[in-house]
């Protein structure tokens, strides 16, 4: 996790939005994530309401998000957007076997870019972040490791309630 704008400022935000876009595949790793991160947003004290929006090429992104923040009021909103085309890309190796025996196999890496913006009131961007992993085979242990990586850049720029960047 990388910050492109940061926040200088302690924010003492109650309720947090946070909507995601994409495919389904970017849905379903996006939401792996926010469920990874709810143990240290809790922590933080930080009641908070997740939205899937809906693949931006099938729906209005922005129709949705207005019906999303519509109903769920909150101090700020925290925008999850694919930055590159997520995928798996494989690679073939040659290995061989105690007795000698070559045999091929191959492995695959998931690759996902995507842009984080907390925005408060009239869509002021107060933090930006980029995420990009590589991960292998796509296991679930490792949404625990993200979600950590997102807190502590949230922590480190002064977005959760309570928690200066000096008390990590």
């Amino acid at each position: 996790m990388e910050t492109y704008q940061p926040n200088t400022q302690q924010k003492q935000y109650k309720n947090l939005l946070i909507v995601a876009e994409g495919s389904l595949l970017s849905r379903t790793y996006i939401e792996n994530i926010v469920w990874a991160m709810k143990p240290g947003l809790e922590k933080a004290k930080l009641s908070y309401h997740y939205e899937f929006l809906g693949n931006p090429e099938r729906v209005s992104i922005e129709n949705n998000l207005k019906r999303v923040m519509d109903a769920n009021p909150s101090d700020a909103l925290l925008h999850i957007r694919p930055m590159a085309a997520i995928g798996y890309t494989r690679s073939a190796t040659t290995n061989t076997t105690p007795t000698g025996m070559p045999y091929a196999s191959s492995t695959s890496l998931l690759r996902a870019a995507y842009s984080f913006e907390l925005t408060e009131v009239q869509d002021k961007l107060v933090w930006g972040g980029r995420l990009t992993t590589n991960i292998p085979e796509y296991p679930r242990s490792i949404y625990p490791v993200i979600s950590k990586k997102i807190i502590a850049e949230l922590k480190e720029n002064k977005l959760l309630p309570g928690i200066a960047a000096a008390a990590q």
